[in-house]
């Protein structure tokens, strides 16, 4: 069964959010301050659009009042961390009044302050935080991704994070003091070439996360990231990776998240993918990966959840089929009951008619009682 497009609960957002926070903290001294969302962001959700998606109505299946249902439009894409215009979270927000999916649905729209504002969360990586601190309830989730390596790797030289940095890299350790790093582009990504791609591979025995979202990376260069041994979390989403990339990906046995949103890969380079042991979740969304491919590979590797995108027909259709038999069965169930309601009434219309007979009767007998006196 595909993701469901609103109810599935995933464990994707831990490795984001511990990304996110990292990359996005080296910013604040620099550009605008980072977005608290619990302090900034969650304020308008709660005013403007909990009233339709919240605890008390989900229109269109869509809820977003707790931290967990937030976690899942980025994983159906409706936000997509790094990138506002193609988050229809946001184009939501900002399009014209007589737009009839325009929201808040009907109400006043939101200020020019709060749209920013929901943008620049957007833009900073979605997170769902306080960009401050990390709990360490899940930062200690983290380690095992370390103890999993054999042999642990070195720490990376100075000199290779230096050049990483100097290419404007983000490399922040995956936790403290481990030797595993996440590295991302946040400033820069369109800088960002397969000649970048060698100072990952100066460090490779200590890259855990990796995110090339956006950048300007091709097949040559995601080949050169099979050497990346303890690579856990892969991010080619918007790049002009292909298929041809995909048997080289397929030798990272510890890879368990790849997002390939916007992508050039299609059906041949997602049977590549079936070979990776871990692979947990698989982002294809505008891609040319079939749904029948999708639920092929699914099938295959059970745990494995391929996510399409919210809006892909085969995701549509089965959310539609889906709504579709559980409303017959509702109607088949109100069916059965009107029927035995309007059999228990027929039987009580013959009660009271047999009753009010015998009423009269008795009442009739007792008349003639009273008169043979």
């Amino acid at each position: 069964m595909l993701i469901s497009p609103w109810i599935r609960q995933s464990a994707l957002f831990l490795p984001a959010l511990l990304f996110a926070c990292s990359a996005y903290a080296e910013q604040a001294a620099s550009g605008p301050p980072i977005v608290d969302f619990a302090k900034v962001v969650e304020p308008v959700f709660a005013g403007r659009c909990y009233k339709c998606h919240g605890e008390k109505k989900g229109l269109g299946e869509l809820r977003m009042h707790t931290t967990e249902l937030m976690k899942e439009l980025e994983e159906i894409g409706l936000v997509v961390a790094g990138d506002p215009e193609s988050s229809e979270l946001y184009n939501r927000l900002t399009l014209p009044d007589d737009d009839p999916l325009r929201m808040p649905k009907g109400g006043k729209r939101l200020t020019d302050e709060q749209v920013q504002s929901v943008r620049l969360w957007i833009e900073q990586g979605a997170i769902l935080t306080s960009a401050e601190a990390v709990p360490e309830a899940e930062m200690a989730e983290a380690e095992p991704a370390e103890a999993e390596a054999e042999p642990a790797p070195a720490p990376a030289s100075a000199e290779a994070i230096a050049a990483l940095q100097a290419a404007g890299a983000s490399v922040v350790p995956l936790y403290a003091g481990s030797p595993l790093l996440s590295i991302g582009f946040p400033s820069g990504p369109g800088e960002v070439t397969d000649e970048t791609l060698t100072l990952v591979q100066a460090v490779a025995p200590n890259v855990a996360w990796l995110d090339l979202g956006r950048t300007k990376v091709t097949d040559d260069g995601v080949r050169g990231l099979a050497t990346l041994i303890n690579l856990s979390r892969l991010h080619l989403e918007n790049t002009a990776v292909t298929d041809a990339a995909m048997g080289s990906i397929a030798g990272l046995k510890r890879l368990e998240y790849l997002n390939l949103y916007g992508s050039k890969v299609g059906n041949p380079g997602l049977a590549e993918l079936a070979a990776l042991p871990k692979l947990s979740r698989l982002y294809v969304w505008q891609t040319g990966v079939t749904f029948e491919a999708a639920k092929k590979i699914q099938a295959d590797k059970p745990g494995l959840i391929v996510n399409l995108g919210w809006n892909h027909p085969g995701v549509v259709r089965e959310r539609l089929t889906g709504e579709l038999e559980r409303v017959v069965g509702e109607r088949t169930t109100a069916e059965q009951q009107a029927t035995a309601a309007e059999k228990q009434l027929a039987e009580a219309k013959q009660k009271l008619e047999a009753a009010s007979a015998r009423e009269k009767e008795l009442n009739a007998e007792l008349e003639a009682l009273k008169n043979a006196q």
